[in-house]
């Protein structure tokens, strides 16, 4: 929201300005006498610290201002001079509107007000001045100041007060939780369930439906019939020492907005309860052993990486729930689990994909295939060569030690054997290589197409070896042409539910969260398994990609890009088929 200036009716004090300002002294003054104040502060020498905390704010205005103001307002709620306190953040709130302690001191304010007794107070002017919408950390803060007052010290019907007084902002979810809460606690559990039914149908991806889904389950006055249909997310949405993962967070965002849509378009209502595995085997664990214990969840969205994603079939392997991965990409996955599903494609897949694409579209033959001999782009190359000579190709291959700076010698070598050599393969570990491979082509006259992998996606140079780039076409997991109508309608409203730009991280969650959702409805209404829903339905057009699991159950699209003239374009998205199957 817009930060406005904050008129605060709960002070008396109106006078203009309560920190006069004196002929200032030097900044390098002004630095030195804070840090000796903060010093103070920290070895609780709180009335020493104060003196000058105060001096500063009475010089003219300077960096330390608000800092000193603050610190000042901070002593005097430790030392319970609540009046104080209330006039130095009042005046501040009015005076600073666009200071970076902000918001520090508006929690300040409202602490200053519980302390004192006056507790609704504090809520009200919590609710009434949230943070900035995408300031999620900070409503987070506020959050937690706010969760215990509800519950202990606002009666059921003030707290029902509030909600009505403020039904729809982002705090109505943590109100209607501690309704919840409130009413399980005198045994009122048809309330309870009315609290939750509002909160599953208007806020189904807000952080409050895990907590509310927990109080319901370990209620004994909830009957067994109570069976919220509940999406587990399970990210790592920091590690364990509380680092923040921008990618997880990124997908987690795409899949919320794919529950909100589909709420908003469907009969059906899904809640999404979010878990942080901190990609975490005790972590992980602790999940599985609470998914164990509850019942109610329908399926499961996650986890990212191929790693955790281990972890995780392995501590669940007694559990019969369905999983999809928006980004696991391990080949061996999938055994460990029946349920389990791959909507990104394996590492094995974009060697075999291109493979059928080269021999089956472009109607290629021979295929040179230089590839480094350990990592991913390894992997790719063995099964890429595996599946050309499979199909009745011809293979040339020549593979380089991955730390080899020079690529002219890998070419020479290869240009003794190019007789009837109708392109060449080239999957990468690393793009930086891209240039000079391009370079140590051209200069020994090798002009055929070139195919590889999603890193040539990625790299930069393409225009300094044009003859070759152009004929330039690889694999990749996700495409997004921004210029297309369709998807520029979609980032619109995505931008308007959540006001955040659409990137290829919100994509792998939405696609697969909107798929899983496909899924389990097709499965309600054709009284099928889930496992044989999937089996029979019809590939996915998901934005990023397809998902198609007809033959085993790891996504087997992939996109099939070029570059031309200057910038990538999509040919088609390929499906994968085993030998025999068209």
């Amino acid at each position: 929201m817009v930060r406005k200036v904050l008129l605060i009716a709960f002070v008396i004090f109106t006078a203009r300005v309560s920190f006069p300002q004196s002929p200032s002294s030097t900044q390098n003054e002004i630095n030195s006498e804070f840090q000796i104040a903060v010093s103070l502060f920290d070895a609780q020498q709180f009335q020493e610290a104060l003196k000058i905390f105060q001096w500063i704010a009475k010089q003219t205005e300077n960096p330390k201002t608000t800092a000193s103001i603050l610190f000042s307002a901070k002593i005097f709620l430790g030392e319970k001079s609540f009046s104080s306190a209330e006039r130095t953040l009042s005046e501040f709130l009015n005076l600073y509107p666009g200071s970076k302690y902000f918001d520090e001191a508006k929690l300040l304010f409202a602490e200053t007000l519980s302390e004192s007794g006056r507790e609704k107070e504090a809520i009200r002017f919590l609710i009434e001045n949230l943070p900035e919408r995408n300031d999620k950390n900070s409503l987070e803060r506020e959050k937690k100041f706010i969760r215990p007052l509800l519950v202990e010290k606002l009666s059921t019907e003030e707290v029902e007060d509030l909600l009505r007084r403020n039904a729809g902002n982002e705090l109505t979810p943590l109100l209607l939780t501690s309704l919840i809460k409130k009413n399980l606690s005198i045994g009122n559990s048809e309330n309870a369930r009315t609290f939750f039914d509002r909160l599953l149908s208007d806020f189904p991806t807000s952080d409050e439906v895990t907590e509310a889904v927990s109080l319901l389950n370990n209620s004994p006055s909830i009957t067994s019939a109570f069976s919220p249909k509940v999406i587990l997310c399970l990210l790592p949405l920091t590690n364990i020492h509380g680092y923040e993962n921008e990618p997880a967070k990124d997908i987690l965002e795409g899949i919320k907005y794919a529950i909100h849509e589909y709420n908003s378009l469907s009969g059906n209502q899904f809640a999404l309860a979010i878990k942080n595995t901190k990609r975490d085997s005790l972590q992980i664990s602790r999940i599985v052993k609470d998914i164990e214990s509850h019942k109610n969840y329908s399926a499961v969205v996650g986890p990212i990486f191929s790693d955790e994603t281990q972890l995780f079939l392995n501590a669940s392997e007694k559990l019969s729930l369905p999983v999809i991965s928006p980004t696991a990409t391990d080949d061996n996955l999938q055994a460990e689990n029946k349920l389990f599903y791959q909507a990104n494609t394996s590492m094995e897949l974009h060697g075999k994909v291109m493979a059928q694409f080269i021999y089956r579209v472009e109607n290629k033959r021979s295929i040179a295939v230089i590839f480094p001999q350990i990592g991913n782009a390894s992997v790719i190359a063995k099964n890429f060569m595996t599946e050309f000579k499979s199909l009745g190709g011809k293979i040339v291959p020549q593979s380089y030690p991955a730390r080899t700076l020079s690529k002219e010698s890998i070419v020479i070598d290869l240009k003794k054997e190019m007789k009837g050599v109708e392109g060449i393969f080239i999957p990468l570990n690393d793009n930086v290589v891209i240039p000079v491979m391009l370079s140590a082509l051209v200069k020994h006259g090798i002009d055929l197409p070139i195919y590889g992998n999603q890193d040539w996606f990625t790299t930069k140079g393409l225009e300094t070896a044009t003859s070759l780039s152009e004929k330039l076409t690889f694999t990749s997991d996700s495409f997004i042409d921004f210029q297309d109508e369709d998807i520029t309608a979609f980032s619109q409203k995505y931008f308007e539910i959540t006001g955040k730009e659409i990137n290829s991280n919100n994509l792998y969650g939405y696609d697969a969260a909107k798929y899983l959702l496909k899924i389990l409805t097709l499965s309600e209404r054709g009284l099928r398994s889930f496992e044989e829903t999937i089996s029979n339905a019809e590939p996915f057009e998901g934005i990023h990609n397809s998902i198609v699991f007809e033959q085993s159950k790891i996504n087997s699209s992939l996109n099939i890009v070029r570059y031309h003239q200057g910038k990538f374009e999509l040919v088609e998205r390929f499906e994968y088929k085993p030998k025999g199957k068209k």
